[in-house]
């Protein structure tokens, strides 16, 4: 998994974090694997979003799958899975590992609800519907734990944020 930006550090708890690229940072386009058969995009589609990765996204140019749920899209020469109705990215994954028949791991699920949480505000946004709380409420299930993501993304701000809130 590549971010081509810093991701964060409220996200740091999530397993497996610490496998990720950053592009430009840990990684450059020119370090990362060119013979893959396909590449993945997922929550956006915008070369601006995508400038630490333009020569890797171009390289794999018609072999690239868009995964997205935002009405702004460039032409990366792609395939799309994008429902612009849909709340989060993660939504419309969990919608592919539903019809592919995927078994989503307690992994999977705490990162696919950070992606529901995320999106929506922690579901305080207009784009939440019962089809959200319902891929809540699996991912719930399978194993995602909602107080300590809530903590972890909502109660964790760094002491430089709560001093720019101070200042604000």
């Amino acid at each position: 998994v590549v971010l081509p930006g810093p991701g964060g550090q409220k996200y740091a708890f999530l397993r497996g974090w610490d496998r990720f690229e950053t592009a430009g940072n840990s990684a450059t386009s020119e370090d990362l694997p060119l013979d893959g058969d396909l590449l993945i995009v997922v929550d956006t589609c915008t070369w601006e979003q995508l400038d630490g990765l333009r020569s890797l996204v171009e390289h794999y140019r018609d072999r690239i799958l868009v995964v997205d749920h935002h009405q702004t899209r460039d032409d990366l020469r792609h395939q799309e899975l994008v429902d612009v109705d849909a709340a989060a990215a993660g939504q419309i994954v969990m919608r592919l590992f539903e019809v592919r028949g995927v078994s989503i791991t307690p992994t999977m699920a705490e990162s696919l609800f950070v992606s529901l949480v995320s999106d929506t505000g922690w579901f305080r946004f207009p784009n939440v519907t019962p089809e959200v709380y319902q891929k809540a409420a699996t991912l719930e299930q399978l194993g995602a734990n909602p107080p300590r993501i809530y903590e972890q993304i909502f109660q964790s701000e760094t002491l430089a944020k709560l001093k720019l809130i101070r200042e604000a």
